[in-house]
């Protein structure tokens, strides 16, 4: 029957896709028709099949053990491995990294609603918001977050109207104690939405796999990473500035400490998502948009490291700067502090990405031959390669380490 429905010989693949994205979009943005209260807002026509045999699709974990069935049965009708693509926020997407892409909001939208329990004002007052920004209407026997939590897709709207409000009360509140309460809880729950779906994204990628001898894929851009208006990495950049702005110059250092720490992990979750990207344009052979996203995820890398370089967390610094190899910011750092042992650290555990022609470079560029030309000897080798290039540094090197013969051909060369 299914294939019939779906042959195997490739006509009607872009059929297959919208019909399954479809199916999966309905199952977790359902309407809890089990729930009497929903009676009177289901639509006549609903998914466009019968819902009763799904049990309490009201909570969110009935939601995901849907998808997943939906899930099996993909899989072990080798549907799954049929898919190609399909159009989200405007752009291709593989289909299978778009049902994943449900179940990831359907992870984050568990853990807001856990948070919603803790931070009811916060939460509502964010969630009503969302609503009238998607003019959207709340029956009168429902609760808006009833309205909200019912279309998962729509989750990551939460993360601007959250920065709103935390917005709204930085400005209204001299209050430390009132506005460092709320800036905490916004940063727990964008973190943890976000950690909640890079989680599963990961535990399950099995599940999603591409399917052997698969064809290049479109350019994946994970949820968490979209950008425009109310995207998540525009709103991590937004908080980031917000933050840093007008939270952290007024709390002590404890405060500070607490704030860096989740900003950390709010931009673990922006850059990582650049590195999702970029590694799906290297497997497709896209060197050339490569290219252009590399040195923007480069630029907006520095522009968010340095900062926090600047307010001295350079623990904070050094964690995400080496998971980043973000080269720059790691000499900075060791120039800083004056830290050379740790230098001659990351010569060794980035020796395959050449840091020590990076860092030599990097003497030249700011003039600190001095610097450049009194290495330990455990790095004459490779200072020695990269000055061959340089022989008006390179025969000072060779007279530093006694190499005469060296200066002397040099010198000839020179003149």
């Amino acid at each position: 029957m299914v294939d019939e429905l779906f042959p195997s010989d490739g006509e009607g693949g872009a059929e297959l896709d919208a019909v399954v994205t479809q199916i999966d979009l309905d199952l977790v943005d359902d309407y809890p028709a089990c729930d009497p209260r929903w009676a009177e807002s289901v639509p006549e026509e609903g998914a466009g099949f019968t819902l009763t045999s799904l049990i309490l699709l009201h909570q969110l974990e009935d939601k995901m053990k849907a998808h997943h069935c939906l899930m099996d049965f993909l899989l072990q009708t080798g549907l799954l491995d049929r898919l190609t693509s399909t159009t989200v926020r405007k752009s291709p997407i593989a289909t299978r990294l778009l049902l994943c892409e449900h179940a990831e909001k359907l992870s984050a939208a568990i853990v807001l609603k856990n948070h919603h329990a803790k931070h009811q004002d916060l939460v509502n007052t964010a969630i009503l918001s969302a609503l009238k920004k998607n003019s959207t209407d709340i029956p009168a026997n429902l609760t808006p977050a009833d309205v909200f939590f019912r279309e998962v897709s729509q989750i990551s709207s939460i993360f601007e109207c959250l920065l709103d409000e935390e917005e709204k009360v930085l400005k209204e509140h001299s209050d430390a104690a009132r506005w460092a309460e709320v800036v905490l809880n916004v940063n727990d729950i964008v973190k943890d939405m976000l950690q909640a779906a890079a989680q599963y994204r990961e535990t399950k990628a099995s599940l999603y796999r591409a399917p052997e001898n698969c064809g290049p894929e479109p350019e994946y851009i994970p949820w968490t990473a979209s950008g425009g208006v109310g995207g998540v990495r525009t709103v991590i950049t937004r908080q980031h500035e917000l933050i840093l702005r007008a939270a952290y110059p007024h709390a002590d250092a404890e405060l500070r400490g607490v704030l860096s720490e989740q900003l950390v992990v709010l931009l673990d979750s922006l850059l990582s998502g650049y590195v999702a990207q970029l590694t799906s344009l290297r497997r497709a052979g896209q060197q050339e948009r490569y290219v252009t996203l590399e040195n923007e995820y480069t630029q907006k890398r520095s522009e968010l490291l340095a900062p926090l370089l600047e307010l001295g967390q350079h623990q904070w610094v050094a964690a995400l700067a080496e998971k980043y190899c973000d080269f720059d910011i790691l000499v900075q750092l060791c120039e800083r502090t004056d830290n050379q042992s740790r230098l001659q650290q990351y010569m060794v555990k980035f020796a395959d990405q050449n840091f020590s022609d990076f860092l030599f470079r990097w003497y030249m560029e700011k003039g600190k031959r001095g610097k450049l030309l009194s290495q330990p000897v455990a790095t004459h080798q490779q200072l020695s390669s990269f000055l061959q290039a340089h022989d008006h540094l390179s025969w000072l090197h060779d007279i530093h380490v006694q190499d005469y013969q060296r200066v002397r051909e040099t010198k000839f060369c020179l003149y």
